[in-house]
């Protein structure tokens, strides 16, 4: 396969930055473009601030997440194929960005979901196995988690999850009324990776995190799904 230029637009889930591991530890070149709202409203580009010079005029692939957003619509023409990929409230809260979306929509070359609740064509999310993996029980003995909706942000520091993560043996999710027993959410990967017991997907463990949502695995997937659309 030719050595690809892609941009990802927004960094959601840590999804773009470990498919950006995965495309560039292929040999492929990978940017990943995102605004720090409230701040500067400059464009970062891999983490650092970035002149508009800066950004390539032109990629193979533009692939943007959490497509409502208006400054991304400044990006989407820079490749020759777009997709857009659904991560969530992106897709499940239908009246925002409505006019963006539909747009979008009409002109994207292919679309992935992150859950099968939200869409079809399922793209896992992109699970770093070697930040989520188990580690030695030392603190204190593993017990039961249940978390309400999908994720924990407001318990711990995003950098502190894996240590968080491996104080439990069983993972489950409190039911809410906007979400389906069908989501799979990045943490729940993430708790899979770490050695947690996933209630609601009973077959969810690390050997199919490996298999199915590790970087390697998810690289070869999208890498399959570029292929398709060029």
């Amino acid at each position: 396969m030719q050595k690809l230029k892609v941009l990802m637009l927004d960094n959601i889930a840590s999804v773009p930055w470990n498919l950006k591991k995965g495309l560039e530890a292929e040999g492929h070149l990978c940017h990943i473009l995102f605004d720090k709202s409230g701040e500067d409203h400059k464009r970062y580009l891999d983490g650092v601030s970035t002149p508009e010079s800066e950004i390539l005029d032109s990629y193979d692939i533009v692939h943007l997440h959490y497509p409502y957003h208006l400054w991304k619509l400044k990006y989407v023409f820079r490749g020759r194929r777009l997709i857009l990929h659904w991560h969530g409230s992106d897709a499940r809260v239908w009246w925002r960005g409505f006019l963006v979306k539909w747009c979008l929509k009409r002109i994207a070359n292919a679309q992935l979901y992150s859950t099968p609740d939200i869409g079809e064509n399922v793209f896992l999310g992109c699970t770093d196995t070697d930040k989520f993996k188990p580690m030695s029980p030392g603190m204190a003995p593993r017990g039961k988690i249940a978390v309400w909706g999908c994720g924990i942000k407001h318990r711990v520091p995003r950098e502190g999850v894996p240590k968080y993560l491996n104080r439990y043996e069983e993972w489950t999710m409190y039911p809410a009324d906007n979400l389906s027993p069908e989501l799979i959410s990045i943490i729940a990967l993430e708790a899979a990776a770490c050695g947690c017991k996933i209630t609601h997907h009973p077959y969810m463990n690390r050997k199919w995190i490996l298999e199915n949502a590790s970087i390697p695995a998810a690289t070869k997937r999208i890498l399959k799904i570029y292929e398709k659309v060029l």
